[in-house]
């Protein structure tokens, strides 16, 4: 089935829930981790940063999010951009290093992307750096690609 993301008119206590999503414009690794080009096929890394672009739950003003989505492409970048999980390592440890809303909560009101393959086997030290944030799990759809789930 299609990626179904469920918070509608979801609220977080008194607050509505307001999503922040990262651009590449904003920080160098961001575009790094979601680069524009050089992915072979999409996937639903892609598709979930899109709905997340798109959402009407999204806002442009960082300090009226109550969440933040830092959009990653790790199965691309790591069989398509042939980059090995100890660089993937950095970059996502390098990016969270200049993201003041995840300094200045630890993560907790973050949300990153898996790749399929689990983040232990390509990210040995998620749950010192991400450990607190949500993670996305993308499973990709048989076939394809398209169609995944996002748990």
């Amino acid at each position: 089935g299609a990626a179904a993301v469920a918070l509608s008119d979801a609220s977080f206590g008194a607050r509505r829930v307001r999503v922040y999503v990262y651009e590449p414009g904003e920080v160098p690794e961001v575009a790094r981790l979601a680069p524009e080009l050089g992915c072979k096929s999409t996937r639903e890394e892609q598709l979930l940063h899109g709905l997340m672009r798109t959402s009407h739950l999204r806002t442009h003003d960082p300090e009226d999010a109550t969440h933040y989505f830092l959009p990653s492409y790790p199965e691309c970048l790591l069989t398509d951009l042939k980059m090995s999980p100890l660089q993937y390592t950095e970059l996502v440890v390098s990016a969270l290093g200049h993201l003041p809303a995840f300094r200045r909560s630890g993560g907790l009101d973050h949300a990153i992307v898996a790749p399929p393959r689990g983040m232990r086997s390509v990210f040995a030290s998620w749950r010192r750096h991400v450990g607190n944030c949500v993670i996305l799990a993308v499973e990709p759809a048989p076939g394809n690609g398209y169609g995944g789930d996002v748990f």
